[in-house]
């Protein structure tokens, strides 16, 4: 058994790192979009900061790829779903109690009732999404193991049809999936990560004759393809608006799936960087649990109190123009100092929480709660509780 424990943390630290650098993304893309810096560029930066964007908008599906692929193979766990929520409540209270005192926001009792509720997901629609994905899973998981291979692919296909292309080819006049804003979109991702961990890419015939490295630049080189045709339909998008009626019909396609999560070419993106880190051979208890934290930063960083006051205070307020490339350079530099510190802070408040764990009252209601569901039935699911 421990030599099976040691093949999974070399497994398992390719799509930790993957993780973290995904999370990294998602706080270069907040600070771009939350910034306003690409309403608000021109010339060659306005250019410059659509072709990053298109790079960067796989982070959210290739996050929730790595959740398919570790999750068809694991255990639904109530203790978990209710973590994860605790987690988010933890700081929607902590953020918004600390900006009140020091006077940075005001709210009305209302909201501020409304933020203080234990099941309020407005503050981060991903973690909504996030946590809906995580209580349909187990449910998701029977269905992939009773599938096979063909059923398995055209499963798949049938989600592409419905959750990408038609929202994508019509702007969501024959199907709305909310640019991928979505439980739909979360499920196709889900059950994509699923089916490469049943089905990996590297035992493929084609790739299976390969050397890794030749599989490494082929994955690199595909992810490459898929960013820089999106990023040209955009530019060619532009030319097609000064025409008629048709050809602005395709503009606006062409700009509205630009930076969609549901958008064919991002999900191929997606997938290809999901590979590419599959090649990898990497074995860090470090990465692990700098990854476990991943999901703070988020939770720190996008908090949309917090927003009203981050963005301002590193100076991207709305209505300045940025004309310099230097400004690249600023938003990657105070996207990592952001990453450091809401990484320390989420790591302060898993130590906080192991703490209140080990307290006596906190293991005498874990006995009660266990005693409870145990005596709800004979389900697994109660068993994992």
């Amino acid at each position: 058994m421990k030599e099976v424990s040691k093949k999974k943390i070399i497994r398992d630290s390719n799509y930790e790192l993957m993780r973290i650098i995904s999370m990294f993304m998602i706080v270069v893309w907040h600070m771009i979009v939350h910034g306003k810096i690409a309403q608000q560029s021109t010339g060659l930066l306005h250019n410059l900061i659509y072709l990053l964007e298109a790079i960067l908008v796989v982070h959210v599906n290739s996050y929730v790829l790595v959740t398919g692929y570790y999750q068809c193979k694991s255990k639904f766990k109530l203790k978990k779903l209710i973590s994860l929520n605790n987690q988010a409540w933890f700081y929607r209270v902590v953020i918004l109690i600390t900006l009140l005192v020091l006077d940075v926001v005001s709210v009305g009792k209302v909201e501020l009732l409304q933020s203080l509720f234990p099941l309020d997901f407005s503050a981060y629609w991903f973690i909504k999404f996030y946590l809906f994905l995580y209580c349909f899973s187990p449910f998701l998981n029977k269905l992939i193991e009773n599938l096979k291979k063909k059923e398995f692919q055209m499963l798949l296909l049938v989600c592409l049809v419905i959750f990408s292309i038609l929202p994508s080819i019509s702007m969501s006049v024959l199907y709305s999936n909310y640019s991928g804003y979505s439980l739909p979109q979360f499920i196709f991702m889900y059950l994509l990560g699923a089916y490469f961990r049943y089905y990996p890419i590297q035992a493929s015939r084609i790739l299976k004759v390969n050397t890794r490295r030749k599989n490494q630049l082929i994955f690199l080189a595909c992810f490459i393809s898929c960013f820089v045709v999106n990023f040209l339909f955009s530019c060619f998008s532009q030319i097609l608006v000064t025409g008629g009626d048709i050809p602005k019909y395709f503009s606006s396609i062409i700009n509205f799936a630009f930076l969609s999560y549901d958008n064919p070419l991002v999900i191929m993106g997606a997938l290809m960087y999901f590979f590419w880190f599959g090649t990898l051979k990497i074995k860090s208890k470090f990465i692990n649990r700098i990854s476990s934290l991943t999901l703070g930063v988020y939770l720190i960083h996008d908090n949309p109190y917090m927003r009203q006051w981050l963005y301002p205070f590193i100076g991207f307020v709305e209505g300045k123009v940025y004309t310099g490339i230097l400004i690249i350079g600023k938003v990657f530099l105070c996207a990592i100092v952001i990453f450091i510190i809401c990484a320390f802070l989420e790591w302060i408040r898993q130590l906080l929480f192991k703490g209140v764990n080990h307290l006596k009252i906190t293991k005498w209601f874990q006995r009660k709660w266990r005693s409870y569901v145990t005596s709800l039935g004979d389900f697994d699911l109660m068993k994992e509780c």
